[in-house]
């Protein structure tokens, strides 16, 4: 098992930090605030665990049931929750262990039940660690299976089956052209309230400005008084670059024209993608520009079925792009792309922080390969 400290400012940031090491769903024995070792204040610290199976402390045969595993993690999180400061993790340890050993038994009998043999299951694991919900994980080895993939022998090569899972996945996703990322046109970011639109079009302009490309326009679609309208406009100031509003078709029009010749931003107002009205009348005043480049912006800590929700939706206005934010918060870069390749969607950019611009990612598509099937983060693109 491997067991880490993870020490930072505020509960939140140690918490990302456990999740950016030892995957989305770390088992976490404690999280306490306590004093520095310098005497400087107080900072927290959380203690984290992910099994690592070994030929020592290989997992066990289980007839139990994916209830029990609950039952289990519960009792884990009861534990944890009345855990005292000076507490020893031994015993936390000990029941961590029986619940990976638990779960990886499991995993072995859904492989077996979906006719996968049991050398599948790193891979399988390691799809789930990513973020892939495990029916679609099931789906996609069963998929390169039948694609010839099956292997018979004493010997099963890891690097075969590894081979052959990435390129599988390389057929099911796709990223944005990097001409259209580097040099963009019109650009409209649409999506709900709270998904980060506004920060993504302040990163995209500061990028396109230290990137030397010719000054953008910076606007905002529909308006409304707010927070994010100010965001802008400083954001505007602070670049020495224009600031624009569109409310009307014709506007939208003018802007899509000067969009030859230097790159438009457009921020929207949040809409909610289950308000129909709201979504109906975006789409009749995107149809002005009916090649812009929308992008449908969702944050990577939303659920599968929210990312459908936001696709859903933003598709009907024209959005053809997927824009993933807070990947830093949610590191589960194979939910992203199994949203993509859901909605069929390419991937066009990737925020994965609050820094303006140094936090925007282009991906390849092989970094998002490497970030699925690896223990590394994202590589920056």
């Amino acid at each position: 098992m491997q067991v880490q400290v993870v020490r930072a400012a505020t509960r939140h940031l140690a918490l990302s930090e456990a999740r950016r090491r030892l995957g989305p769903d770390p088992l976490v024995l404690a999280v306490r605030r306590q004093a520095r070792a310098d005497g400087s204040g107080f900072e927290w610290e959380a203690v984290v665990a992910r099994d690592t199976p070994s030929a020592e402390g290989a997992p066990v045969k289980t007839s139990a049931s994916f209830s029990e595993l609950d039952a289990l993690k519960l009792d884990l999180a009861t534990v944890q929750a009345g855990l005292p400061k000076d507490t020893s993790t031994h015993d936390l340890l000990l029941l961590a262990r029986r619940l990976t050993q638990l779960e990886h038994g499991l995993l072995e009998g859904v492989l077996a039940s979906k006719k996968l043999e049991a050398h599948w299951l790193p891979l399988l694991e390691r799809l789930e660690h990513s973020g892939y919900p495990r029916a679609e994980a099931l789906a996609i080895l069963q998929r390169v299976e039948a694609a010839g993939a099956r292997v018979d022998g004493p010997k099963v090569e890891p690097a075969l089956l590894h081979r052959r899972l990435r390129q599988a996945l390389a057929a099911t996703v796709a990223v944005a052209p990097a001409e259209e990322r580097v040099r963009p046109k019109l650009v409209v970011f649409v999506g709900g309230s709270g998904v980060g639109k506004t920060t993504l079009a302040a990163k995209l302009v500061a990028d396109l400005c230290l990137g030397g490309s010719r000054q953008p326009v910076l606007g905002t679609l529909l308006p409304k008084s707010g927070v994010a309208i100010d965001t802008l406009k400083r954001c505007a100031r602070a670049l020495d670059i224009e600031y624009t509003e569109v409310t009307q078709a014709a506007q939208l029009h003018r802007l899509w024209e000067r969009a030859e010749s230097v790159p438009v931003v457009l921020d929207t107002a949040s809409i909610n993608p289950r308000a129909d009205a709201a979504i109906a009348s975006l789409g009749r005043l995107l149809r002005a520009v009916p090649d812009a480049e929308v992008h449908a912006v969702v944050p990577a800590s939303h659920s599968l079925e929210d990312f459908a929700v936001a696709t859903s939706a933003f598709g009907l206005v024209g959005a053809k792009r997927l824009a993933v934010t807070r990947l830093d918060e949610a590191p589960m870069v194979g939910r992203v792309l199994a949203a993509s390749s859901a909605a069929r969607m390419p991937i066009s950019y990737v925020s994965q922080g609050p820094r303006i611009p140094d936090d925007l990612v282009r991906p390849a598509l092989e970094s998002l390969l490497d970030a699925a099937l690896s223990s590394e983060g994202m590589v920056r693109s």
